[in-house]
C-alpha cells in the first residue's frame, strides 16, 4: 500500500464528497522526459513506447492508499503539530482505493478536473483574497494553478506544465472514514 500528501484543505473537499481525484508531479528520469510524446502503457508511463525506460505508475486501480495529513499530538499549551510527511500510517485519517490512473500535462487539466480535484468556490474565494491579481483566479482551473504553484517548486510549477499522475479514489469501505 503506497500513500499521498494531503493539504488540509484536500482533506476537507474530501471529506465534503468534493475531492474524487488528486495530482501528483511524476518525477521524471530525466529533463528529455518533458518532450513528448510521452503516455501510460498499462500501468507506466514510457516514451515512445519503450518499456525498457519507463516509469511504473505508483498508484494502481484496485489498490489503497493511504493519506498522510497535517497532524498534532495532546492538546493545550503542550500540544505538539507534526508535518505530514511526519505521519505514522497509524494515525492516517482516510484510507482510499484507486479506480483510475491516467498521465497528463499540467496545461490538459480543465475546470471539471479542478472541480473534481476539491477547487470550490470557496477556493476561488480565498484565492482572490490572498493576491493582488485577483481576475488570475476566476474560474475552478485557474484557482488550482494558484493553488498548485504555492505548494511545489520548480520544475513542478504550472509554468514548467509538468506530467502528472491523476488518480480517481473513492473511499475505502471497511478502512479510515
Amino acid at each position: 500500500m503506497t500513500h499521498t500528501i494531503f493539504r488540509d484543505w484536500q482533506v476537507k473537499a474530501y471529506m465534503d464528497g468534493r475531492l474524487t481525484r488528486f495530482c501528483v508531479p511524476v518525477r521524471l528520469l530525466s529533463k528529455q522526459w518533458s518532450i513528448p510524446p510521452a503516455r501510460m502503457v498499462g500501468n507506466s508511463f514510457t516514451r515512445d513506447g519503450n518499456l525498457q525506460e519507463s516509469i511504473p505508475s505508483p498508484f494502481i486501480p484496485g489498490e489503497r492508499v493511504w493519506v498522510k495529513t497535517r497532524w498534532q499530538m495532546g492538546t493545550g499549551p503542550g500540544k505538539k503539530v507534526y508535518p505530514a510527511s511526519r505521519m505514522p500510517r497509524a494515525y492516517s485519517p482516510l484510507t482510499l482505493t484507486i479506480t483510475a490512473c491516467r498521465v497528463v500535462q499540467f496545461a490538459e487539466i480543465t475546470d471539471d478536473d479542478a472541480e473534481v480535484c476539491g477547487i470550490s468556490g470557496e477556493a476561488h474565494q480565498w484565492a482572490t483574497e490572498s493576491s493582488t491579481d485577483a481576475p488570475y483566479k476566476s474560474t475552478a482551473k485557474l484557482a488550482y494553478m494558484y493553488n498548485w504553484d504555492s505548494h511545489h517548486k520548480p520544475p513542478y510549477q504550472v509554468d514548467d506544465n509538468p506530467f502528472l499522475w491523476c488518480v480517481d479514489i473513492e473511499r475505502y469501505p471497511n478502512g479510515n472514514t
